[in-house]
């Protein structure tokens, strides 16, 4: 009896071949995908003479920032002549001193503090000496006026309005 198979049991060199080819292909896309995976999660190296030159930069702003460097700072002008900055501050220290009068008429007392007649103007500073005696100090970058209540009111104007732009009397 002679065996004989059928087209089902029979296996084929060609679906052996076509199963393993794939195969192979399954494989070579995953090896191709590590790859690409592996590349995507890298970390990139910066190579030495970058670093170098961005440390370089670094460094050349950092020392400009501290260092002045000639030719480089503004000149800028002070806004008004000293003469001016006086006036205005005198003309300022009246004006604060009239608030403190102010307060001294409303309330029967001196402050204690400044800050007790309201805002004070910057640079204004005040000292209660006595109960009836106080000093005014008005201070900027470049001048100073020390006024005390004891003196005359004529003495810290002087001809500080004249002497204020855009004043007309």
């Amino acid at each position: 009896m002679s065996e004989s198979r059928s087209p089902r049991g029979r296996r084929s060199s060609s679906d052996d071949r076509e199963r393993l080819r794939a195969i192979e292909e399954v494989l070579r896309d995953q090896a191709r995908r590590e790859q690409l995976r592996g590349a995507a999660y890298r970390w990139s190296r910066t190579s030495l003479r970058a670093r170098v030159a961005v440390g370089v930069v670094v460094l050349a702003a950092f020392l400009t920032w501290l260092i002045p460097v000639p030719g480089l700072e503004p000149d800028i002008p002070f806004p008004m002549p000293p003469e001016e900055e006086e006036a205005g501050l005198r003309l300022a220290t009246y004006g604060q001193a009239q608030q403190v009068e102010a307060f001294r008429l409303n309330r029967g007392r001196l402050p204690d503090v400044l800050r007790e007649t309201g805002e004070p103007l910057p640079g204004m500073s005040y000292q209660r000496m006595d109960a009836r005696t106080y000093r005014l100090s008005g201070v900027t970058e470049r001048v100073s006026v020390s006024w005390i209540s004891s003196d005359s009111i004529d003495s810290l104007l002087r001809d500080s309005a004249r002497r204020v732009r855009g004043f007309a009397p």
